[in-house]
């Protein structure tokens, strides 16, 4: 512990927020808030595919985006497509063929002048060529597409909403990778939220408002259901290992907390008979505002390397206020038990876009940024940021982006201190890996006023007279974290 070190108020202020913790995070777009579809995917050798389609007002017409990413390169490849006259294009998904890695995006768009919805099937080889591109059959009317991938026969199965949103039932339809309808059925269930293969002979169906996970067979009819305690929201699974991971969330009450606020948030291990355990949870007392998260922010590539990346604040619920929110990431193993932890922002107001697990074990983020001072209501920053499997920053790592935004710094913090200002008492979050943590706290003149060890995660400042103070974070005697707190 260095506590007996001599630190003058310049020293400290100076070094608040030092590249030892704080890194920068790399404009990938400059983006508006009407885009409806952002969404980067991994493909093949090692590159990753970036697609956003956005809405031109006035125009009546959809255009879209692709971009083909390398590492240390940044954009290989890109096209741009516009969506014909007065159709209006509101759900994209796009699936990697691993057999001939040709990239499979479906589209719905919705015609101004009949209003009847349009499915489209869009093939592109590796050099993002259009090879097919046509209208798909569909003959039991789906819409709202939520979840598209290849089954073990190499045909699309496509899942979404019966003849429109205000209608609770499912459809599920199969269709060839030249577009071609196979079969298709309507399920008298809730709208189904993502769907799945599990084995040889069976799909895996999830819906909503009313948690339940349907057994199907291959003709989609159901089998079994299985009711949940929670609201799984995404996850993925492992046909060899027989194993599956979710995250779920519990709702507070809407009539005593605000919408998208959220008691806990958990990971869910499933085996092959639907049996699971809780292996992580992260409850709201973990922190000082609010806990949600968004669509995309649950992957893996490897079971000993699960990202999750809930949001903290209240921006995310009032868009446009004046606040600021946090990203909060974990990097956990399959048991559950803590790779890694960080805090990303806190200085505006961001959310999270998209959480991608990459092939090295690391994660890249996609992230908004929306700051009351500076940006238009409808405009948006679009960023991303790279961690390796250790939880280092990969700076550059999609260098020469050709982009109108700029790199901004991002604070990246491994222990949040709450409530800030505060009357009594400081409270710090912060992950396993980090044991063994001190404080000292200092005025404005450089004395040391306070040092404690932080491992019960609490510490008592009530005696201290109301200021601005200065606080420095050390593990095992190496300067983890400094900042700023106010006491009331």
């Amino acid at each position: 512990m260095k506590s007996t070190q001599l630190i003058t108020l310049l020293s400290l202020l100076s070094t608040t927020l030092t590249t030892s913790f704080a890194q920068s995070f790399q404009p990938l777009e400059k983006t508006a808030y009407a885009d409806r579809i952002y969404t980067i995917n991994n493909a093949a050798n090692g590159q990753y595919i970036y697609f956003y389609a956005q809405l031109l007002y006035g125009s009546n017409e959809t255009s879209y985006s692709i971009k083909l990413l390398e590492p240390d390169k940044g954009v290989i490849r890109k096209k741009h497509f516009k969506a014909p006259l007065n159709q209006l294009c509101t759900s994209y998904k796009i699936v990697l063929d691993t057999v001939n890695y040709h990239y499979l995006i479906l589209g719905q768009c919705v015609s101004e002048e009949t209003e009847k919805s349009n499915l489209f099937f869009l093939e592109l080889d590796t050099l993002l060529n259009i090879i097919n591109h046509h209208e798909l059959e569909d003959s039991i009317d789906l819409y709202n597409i939520r979840s598209v991938f290849i089954n073990d026969k190499g045909n699309l199965i496509v899942m979404g909403a019966k003849g429109g949103l205000i209608e609770p039932f499912t459809a599920v339809a199969e269709y060839d990778k030249k577009g071609n309808f196979i079969k298709g059925k309507v399920l008298d269930i809730s709208i189904g939220d993502f769907i799945f293969q599990k084995n040889d002979f069976t799909y895996c169906l999830k819906t909503f408002p009313v948690d339940v996970l349907y057994e199907l067979d291959m003709d989609f009819n159901i089998l079994s259901s299985v009711q949940l305690i929670v609201d799984l929201i995404e996850g993925k699974g492992d046909r060899l290992k027989g194993e599956y991971f979710w995250m779920g969330a519990n709702k507070y009450n809407s009539a005593t907390y605000p919408a998208k606020g959220f008691k806990s948030v958990e990971i869910y291990r499933f085996n092959q008979s639907l049996e699971y355990e809780i292996i992580f949870a992260d409850t709201i007392e973990n922190y000082p505002d609010l806990l949600s998260y968004g669509s995309y922010i649950f992957d893996y590539v490897d079971s000993d390397y699960l990202y999750y990346t809930p949001l903290l604040g209240t921006c995310f619920i009032e868009w446009y206020g004046d606040c600021d929110t946090y990203i909060a990431l974990y990097s956990l193993k399959g048991d559950g038990e803590l790779n890694w932890f960080k805090l990303l922002g806190g200085d505006s107001g961001y959310s999270i876009v998209q959480t991608l697990a990459t092939p090295d074990l690391g994660c890249l983020l996609l992230i908004k940024k929306y700051d009351v001072k500076e940006n238009d209501p409808f405009e948006e920053d679009m960023y991303y940021i790279k961690f390796d499997k250790e939880g280092n920053v990969e700076p550059d790592y999609f260098p020469n982006l050709t982009t109108s935004t700029t790199e901004l710094p991002l604070p990246i913090l491994d222990v949040l201190v709450y409530p800030n200002p505060t009357t009594d008492v400081l409270r710090y979050h912060f992950g396993s890996n980090h044991q063994n943590l001190d404080i000292c706290i200092y005025n404005l003149t450089g004395q040391q006023v306070l040092s404690d060890s932080i491992t019960d995660r609490q510490t008592n400042i009530q005696h201290l007279p109301a200021g601005m103070y200065v606080y420095q974070i050390y593990k095992e005697g190496e300067l983890l974290q400094n900042g700023k707190v106010w006491k009331e």
